[in-house]
């Protein structure tokens, strides 16, 4: 799957400092990649309002 990171998003993981934050995001963003379909992705819930985006608590 192709994934849209956005500029907003690279700057703000720039400043964590907690690296048990950053591992789980790279692993997040590994089996995002990974992933063939929406439908295999089990932690994402779609945003209210904005069709196509998608939300993923850490």
């Amino acid at each position: 799957m192709k994934l849209s990171i956005s500029k907003r998003f690279v700057k703000d993981t720039r400043k964590i400092r907690d690296d048990r934050i950053l591992l789980k995001l790279r692993k997040i963003i590994a089996a995002l990649e990974a992933c063939g379909s929406l439908e295999d992705i089990t932690e994402a819930s779609e945003l209210s309002g904005y069709s196509g985006y998608y939300r993923i608590s850490v």
